[in-house]
């Protein structure tokens, strides 16, 4: 498959994730509802591995660390179920990617990279665009009690979406493949979750109607396991800057989802801070003059 495919199919499938997790909300809890889409992924990736040869066996101290992945990949996904339960999935989707500033200064406390001035000028950009979209949301008259619930819990899930990503940069540098990291955090994270499901007192049920039957294989098959393996063939083939542009486009797809499916209107304060946040990443990942 060409460049433009792998590009487009990363694109697409991911800004359309939000929306389809929408479909996850109401009888399922969203502790269980990652649970059952990272179980499934996980084994699509256990599989995968055993077709490839991939080795799987590692020491007890790098199994701790996939298990911390595994945490935080947890408590990301749900934060972005309670999140979509309170504001427009698309929204929700602006906020997260932000992860790229939060993962350019993660890298500076974690790994001593340096913080280049444009990186700064990126950040900035970055939340002065949140403050623009989310400002009307929080108006007298609005649902102010959802909005700051909604953007708290995005933010949280960023933050741990964000963490997730420092522990992959020390994986790699200890010669351990993005895909290995991913497969078994994947498979801690469905065993995390369930355990904060009993842990709470809560049950696993079941919604089988077609929305939620479908959403969860659609999120964990598609939007899970076989966008990851497009995106990683698209990393290999123009590598890990210019594929990160991806990251762009996603939150884009995913406001033209939700302004279609969620009734989602805009004002120019939204549209300016929607500006903002696309120009912000943009900065953050060019690459410094040489």
């Amino acid at each position: 498959m060409n460049v433009a495919p792998l590009y487009s199919i990363a694109v697409l499938i991911w800004g359309t994730t939000w929306i389809a997790a929408t479909f996850q909300l109401g009888t399922v809890a969203p502790a269980v509802s990652v649970a059952y889409r990272f179980a499934l992924a996980g084994l699509l990736f256990l599989g995968y591995c055993a077709a490839r040869g991939i080795r799987l066996r590692f020491p007890p101290r790098e199994h701790a660390w996939f298990a911390v992945q595994g945490a935080l990949l947890s408590a990301s996904f749900i934060c972005i179920y309670v999140s979509i339960g309170h504001i427009a999935s698309g929204l929700v989707a602006i906020v997260y990617s932000l992860a790229v500033v939060l993962n350019i200064v993660g890298a500076r406390v974690f790994f001593r990279t340096p913080l280049r001035p444009q990186v700064l000028a990126a950040a900035a950009l970055g939340v002065i665009g949140i403050l623009l979209i989310f400002t009307p949301l929080v108006r007298p008259s609005s649902d102010q009690h959802a909005a700051v619930l909604g953007a708290g819990a995005a933010a949280a899930g960023t933050a741990a979406s964000s963490f997730y990503n420092m522990t992959i940069v020390r994986g790699q540098a200890k010669g351990i493949t993005v895909i290995q990291m991913n497969c078994l955090a994947m498979l801690y994270c469905a065993l995390i979750s369930c355990a904060y499901v009993v842990a709470i007192g809560g049950t696993f049920n079941f919604d089988w109607r077609a929305k939620y039957v479908v959403s969860l294989l659609y999120l964990s098959v598609v939007g899970t396991a076989m966008v990851f393996l497009a995106y990683v063939e698209l990393v290999r083939r123009i590598g890990p800057e210019r594929a990160g542009y991806v990251g762009v486009a996603v939150p884009v797809v995913a406001l033209i989802v939700s302004s279609l499916f969620e009734d989602l209107r805009w004002e120019t304060a939204g549209l300016l801070g929607l500006a903002s946040c696309v120009a912000g990443n943009v900065l953050m990942l060019r690459k410094a003059p040489s």
